[in-house]
């Protein structure tokens, strides 16, 4: 009965998780049409690094096992806009595949949810659905890096700061000069390993498939 609930509210939450993905797919739609027809500004924001002027605010420590703590001023924003129709492709590019990735996660965790109290979990569909979504998690670690290439090369060709320069992307942060701009690049770490996890529990509910199998055929 314990069990039963627990699917039922699993249920209720995916379920009401894919109606709010839709919304939030709409409502981006609807933005990005607002704003190619002129009622709004596209705004973007990347994360970057600097050495600046100003020194680094040097921590006096009260324990001998505190060595050289030290309050460093050294992250920022960029922000801007643009009207140019190729950003708005390529913002509206990112959008769709990041809602669809979301929503694809969810029909297939939902479906899962459904096999789950319909079946038995250990069915041969819910590895096929398991994968897939450790294979999406996978490859949301290359897309991050991708995009984060394709926004770099778009600011360093169109936005100008003056007295800087932005930084080469193979130098290291912490090594850029008091002059340049470091762009920081993402590369979802996190989705890599969630979907390495998810493939080992992928692996053992095939196993367990395999194993439900003899136990059937020897009934």
């Amino acid at each position: 009965m314990k069990n039963n609930l627990v699917i039922r509210i699993l249920e209720w939450v995916t379920n009401l998780a894919l109606f709010a993905s839709i919304g939030i797919a709409l409502f981006v739609a609807v933005s990005l049409v607002f704003t190619v027809s002129g009622e709004g500004e596209l705004i973007s924001a990347w994360d970057i690094e600097v050495r600046e002027q100003l020194a680094d605010f040097h921590v006096i420590p009260e324990n001998a096992i505190i060595d050289d703590p030290k309050i460093k001023i050294d992250k920022g924003v960029i922000q801007f806009t643009s009207s140019s129709i190729s950003y708005y492709i390529l913002k509206s590019v990112d959008a769709v595949i990041e809602i669809l990735a979301v929503i694809l996660i969810i029909v297939l965790l939902r479906n899962t949810v459904y096999s789950i109290r319909s079946n038995h979990p250990f069915a041969t569909e819910n590895v096929r659905r398991i994968k897939y979504i450790a294979f999406i998690f996978i490859l949301i670690s290359p897309y991050s890096l991708i995009k984060s290439l394709v926004y770099r090369s778009y600011i360093v060709h169109n936005i100008d700061v003056a007295g800087k320069e932005f930084a080469n992307i193979f130098s290291l942060s912490n090594n850029i000069n008091k002059n340049e701009i470091w762009l920081n690049l993402e590369l979802n770490i996190q989705a890599l390993l969630m979907g390495i996890v998810l493939l080992v529990i992928a692996e053992v509910f095939r196993v367990g498939v395999l194993i439900k199998e003899d136990n059937d055929s020897i009934l």
